[in-house]
């Protein structure tokens, strides 16, 4: 009851974030569902000519927010916004007086039983730690760790396995995680109009409809990453793909044929 989809952002990001002539024009909808407008703080010049040392929490994260403000008017199209996923971190913060990521562990993770998921620092010692290759000069490649900041964030970037996704999943059907009233309301489209039939976004959640049947879920990709996970709620299958390469999308549409042909 701290937090309503409707609330205004400056209700939890004060000015040293943002100005409030740009949060008072946001809700917490909006940035649910990549609908504020709010531009890519991660291709700042910012962003770009600062050491990734710098970025351990979020609160360190302010001054690449400087001088953004939404592209266009928001909650009137669809632009995807790690801004604003980085805002929801901070307002997770606020809200629940606790440390974004320790947050995620003790709520999501914990409670999930995904032991082997949490947003490393490049710093830390982390035993059996993927690193990404991406594409240098075909076909040869090159470490891409540095091409993010120091840690993942409330935007993306952080560590998963297959089989915590799963258990993520699990968790979601079983109710661990979610009322079903909400859990509703993440996976029912949530744009101004469906990017196609039976697709669009909700909160959080990537909508589609293919040839296995439904599906919600979510795709990710940087340099030298790619990530699927896709729930199909009709056929109860879930299909996880976790890369340490450039994304490469063939084996996705492999498995999906398998799995209208019946093949588990």
């Amino acid at each position: 009851g701290k937090v309503s989809y409707n609330d205004k952002v400056s209700k939890f990001v004060d000015a040293s974030w943002l100005p409030a002539k740009v949060t008072n024009q946001l809700t917490i909808a909006q940035l649910l569902n990549h609908t504020s407008g709010l531009p890519e703080f991660l291709n700042t010049s910012n962003a770009r000519n600062r050491s990734r040392a710098l970025y351990r929490e979020l609160v360190d994260m302010k001054p690449l927010l400087d001088g953004i403000s939404p592209a266009f008017q928001p909650g009137t199209r669809y632009a995807y916004s790690n801004t604003g996923y980085l805002l929801l971190g901070v307002i997770i913060e606020r809200a629940s007086g606790e440390n974004y990521f320790d947050y995620v562990r003790k709520h999501i993770f914990k409670v999930a039983g995904m032991n082997d998921s949490d947003s490393y620092a490049l710093d830390e010692l982390v035993e059996n730690l993927a690193t990404p290759y991406m594409m240098a000069q075909p076909p040869r490649r090159r470490d891409a760790t540095f091409e993010g900041l120091l840690r993942g964030s409330a935007f993306g970037c952080g560590y998963s396995t297959v089989r915590d996704l799963l258990r993520f999943n699990e968790a979601l059907k079983k109710g661990s995680l979610l009322k079903p009233a909400s859990l509703q309301a993440l996976w029912q489209n949530q744009l101004p109009e469906a990017t196609e039939k039976g697709g669009g976004y909700g909160y959080g959640f990537e909508l589609r409809s293919s040839k296995a049947g439904r599906i919600v879920g979510h795709s990710g990709q940087f340099p030298g990453i790619a990530a699927n996970f896709d729930f199909y709620p009709g056929q109860d299958q879930v299909m996880i793909l976790l890369s340490n390469y450039d994304p490469e999308s063939s084996l996705h549409s492999k498995i999906e044929d398998l799995m209208t042909q019946g093949v588990r």
